[in-house]
């Protein structure tokens, strides 16, 4: 006779299990002595065969399966008797029970016992199915922890890697270098390029490189005329002139590093500025330059004040002596025209509201 299974279910826990049940049918008037005791021989078997364990198992249920029979065998005088492989306390708590309760836990034993059978079997066949997958995984398992995988993970990338060059090889085996950051020079290290150009890349790169060329070209000659245009608007405005051949714009050199400031800063904020109001704005951000500005105003001013006061004070000589013909030899004078010009520059100043 084999070994039994390791890891039956013990008495107590049948006994449990049993006197649970027996409560439960004696309540709903059930008689134990009818309950049907089911053959151990119709009880489903897988058809593979099992591995050693599972055998030993079949072997542990059908020796038991034979004891309990034995017990209920006989003349109906016959006491029951626990099965051989119980020990001797489980069979004297079967002793004291009565004869129902023996016949239940019996049944129930028996049940439970083939029912761990099949368990058996079934965890020592999908072990048997796994093994294989074990020893393929086992030396690798290491190495995938260091990388925080799981073994559902990483199978389950090399899977989808195999699907994925199964379904098109080339863009699998690319992903994948790409993936594990391999080209073409990691592969082939001893390669060198290949002095061999096909004709049609050839010409192909050919008019390419023409075609960037003349761009290269147009671009040049777009900007060189864009700064000669810009050149020429400087210039013209930097030297413009009045009239009299005076320089509109005296202070150019002082405010023009400025006025690109100026022009740069409206560009950002998306308007333009013209190159007049960029002169005006430096010079009244300048404060040496906004000085000289005044200063030049007061002397134009003082200026212009004395040409004016030239002009009336020879155009009151020219009255005086238009006057004197007329007067004969009286030699009177006008009393109100000046006498010189000193005398008319006060008189013209006086009218501008000057003291």
């Amino acid at each position: 006779m084999s070994d039994k299974p390791e890891a039956q279910p013990s008495l107590i826990d049948t006994l449990r299990a049993a006197h649970t049940e027996l409560e439960t049918e004696e309540t709903a008037g059930i008689d134990d002595t009818q309950a049907t005791i089911p053959d151990p021989d119709e009880v489903e078997k897988p058809e593979a065969e099992a591995g050693a364990e599972g055998e030993e198992a079949a072997d542990g249920e059908s020796e038991a399966t034979d004891e309990i029979q034995d017990t209920e065998t006989g003349d109906d005088d016959q006491p029951l008797t626990a099965p051989e492989h119980w020990s001797d306390d489980d069979k004297q708590v079967f002793v004291e029970l009565n004869a129902g309760a023996q016949e239940f836990l019996l049944r129930r034993h028996r049940e439970m016992e083939a029912d761990y059978t099949r368990k058996t079997q079934e965890i020592a066949e999908k072990r048997k199915a796994i093994e294989p997958l074990e020893q393929v995984i086992a030396p690798h398992r290491t190495l995938w922890q260091q990388f925080g995988l799981d073994d559902a993970t990483a199978v389950s990338r090399l899977v989808t890697a195999e699907a994925t060059i199964r379904a098109n090889p080339v863009q699998g085996i690319a992903q994948l270098m790409q993936n594990y950051g391999v080209t073409r020079e990691h592969l082939y290290p001893d390669d060198t390029p290949s002095d061999y150009q096909d004709p049609a890349t050839q010409a192909l790169q050919q008019r390419i490189d023409q075609l960037e060329g003349m761009m290269n070209q147009q671009n040049t000659q777009q900007y060189s005329a864009q700064q000669q245009t810009i050149e020429s608007q400087i210039t013209a405005f930097r030297d413009a002139q009045d009239p009299d051949g005076n320089p509109l714009r005296p202070y150019f050199s002082d405010v023009e590093h400025r006025m690109a400031a100026l022009i740069n800063a409206e560009r950002q904020l998306g308007s333009q500025l013209s190159l007049e109001n960029a002169y005006d704005q430096a010079i009244r951000l300048d404060p040496q330059v906004r000085a000289k500005v005044e200063v030049a105003e007061k002397a134009t001013q003082e200026a212009e004040l004395e040409r004016k006061a030239r002009e009336r004070a020879a155009k009151a000589k020219r009255a005086a002596k238009s006057n004197v013909k007329s007067t004969g030899t009286s030699g009177g004078k006008a009393p109100d025209q000046p006498t010189s010009i000193k005398e008319g520059l006060r008189q013209m100043y006086a009218e501008l509201g000057g003291n």
